[in-house]
Parts: C-alpha cells; sequence; structure tokens
C-alpha cells in the first residue's frame, strides 16, 4: 500500500515510475514493472534509477537496500519505516557505513505534519504558559481488513512497527525538549509498558507509559492497537 501511495505522488511529481514486485500483485499495466528481485534487475535499467522507493514487508528491507547498493553505491534511497528487524541494526549500520556517498531516509511522515505544529499553536493560544502535567497519545486501527487485501504483517515488531513510531513522532513535538530527551534516555524498566497479542498479530496492541522529572505524574501515555 505505502508503494502504490508512493508511486502516486512521484508520478504526479513528473517522475516515470517503474515497480519491481516478485509476486507481482494487481500492478497497473500503465507501469513498467519486473517480476525480477532488486538484485536480479538489468544493470542497465538499474543505471536509469535516479531514487529507490523501498516498501516491501520489513524483513526484506536489508536484503533489499544491499541489493541496491551493489547496483549503486551512491544510491539516493527512500524507505519505509521500521529500517530492519531488531537483530539486523548493526548489518545495517555496517552497510551505510560502507557506503558513505549513499543517502537513505526513512520515511517519517508525522514528524512533518502540518496538523502537529497546529495543535501545539492552538494549545498556546488557548492556554499560554501552562504546564504540561500529563499527555496522552491514542492510534487505534483494525488492520484485518488491509491484511485481507495483501498488505502485509510485521511479525517482528507488531504494532511497534506500525503505530509507535507515529506515536513516538506525536509525542515528540508535543513533549518540551527536556522532556523529550529524557523519555529516550531513561532505563526502560522505569516505565510500564503492557503489550497484548490478537490471532495472527503479534504485539496488536502496546500501552506505555512513562514519567518524566520536569512535570510530576504520567507525563506521557502512548496506547496502540
Amino acid at each position: 500500500m505505502a508503494g502504490r501511495l508512493h508511486t502516486e505522488i512521484l508520478t504526479a511529481l513528473g517522475a516515470t515510475a517503474a515497480v519491481i514486485d516478485p509476486k507481482h500483485q494487481d500492478l497497473p499495466a500503465s507501469l513498467r514493472s519486473f517480476r525480477h528481485q532488486v538484485s536480479d534487475l538489468p544493470q542497465a535499467v538499474a543505471a536509469g534509477i535516479d531514487l529507490w522507493s523501498i516498501c516491501c514487508p520489513t524483513a526484506e528491507h536489508l536484503p533489499v537496500l544491499r541489493a541496491v547498493l551493489a547496483h549503486n553505491p551512491a544510491a539516493r534511497v527512500l524507505m519505509e519505516k521500521p529500517a530492519c528487524r531488531g537483530h539486523e541494526i548493526g548489518a545495517f549500520t555496517r552497510l551505510l557505513d560502507g557506503h558513505p556517498a549513499a543517502r537513505i531516509v526513512v520515511n517519517d511522515q508525522y514528524r512533518h505534519s502540518t496538523a502537529l505544529p497546529a495543535f501545539t499553536d492552538l494549545i498556546t493560544t488557548l492556554e499560554p504558559g501552562a504546564p504540561l502535567e500529563k499527555m496522552s497519545v491514542l492510534f487505534t486501527k483494525d488492520r484485518r481488513p488491509d491484511s485481507a487485501r495483501g498488505r502485509f504483517v510485521d511479525r517482528d515488531y507488531g504494532v511497534l512497527g506500525y503505530e509507535w513510531l507515529h506515536m513516538l513522532a506525536v509525542t515528540r513535538h508535543i513533549l518540551p525538549a527536556p522532556a523529550w530527551e529524557h523519555y529516550l534516555a531513561s532505563d526502560p524498566a522505569t516505565s510500564v509498558f503492557v503489550t497484548s497479542s490478537k490471532e495472527r498479530y503479534p504485539t496488536s496492541s502496546a500501552s506505555p507509559t512513562a514519567t518524566t522529572p520536569e512535570h510530576p505524574g504520567p507525563a506521557t501515555r502512548s496506547s496502540g492497537s
């Protein structure tokens, strides 16, 4: 789904899109498409690509990025989050270190949302100088219809790979910088983190609660499902 959205946006901006999809699922006939793996893409085709957009399941991100950088060590890459699985962070970092000319951006659209500045501006207007004593961030979505239409199920991170990163972006924008930095640096054991699973969806809901010293009491409560 993210790949289709990227295709629509980039095409509207004037780019000529091509799709590499080994499954070849419901691809528009108007697009140039390939059934190959990225590693099997003809070099003549790969050489003409100015921007790579990686929108495959998280478990495939690192292998696909390796294949992209094998084609072009200075590739420009847009990648959906999360960038890789937890146990692959070291390998992912080493791959980036070995390709200093490459530029990889992990998509985090909520950090660029215009709704968040509008929200904090409204708070400043209505309650200027009021201290932030408690904040709750709630995301809820039933992903079963998306999965039924072919969207992959994240079996590594579950909801932490879907909504939680968005909730962190919202929290980062609203919390004062010292509180946000404390939240990131604090020992996870000082927070309450409750998760649950349902059907074939690992970690289908998560409710972390944390306290920051700048704001007595629960300063942030994020819940995603």
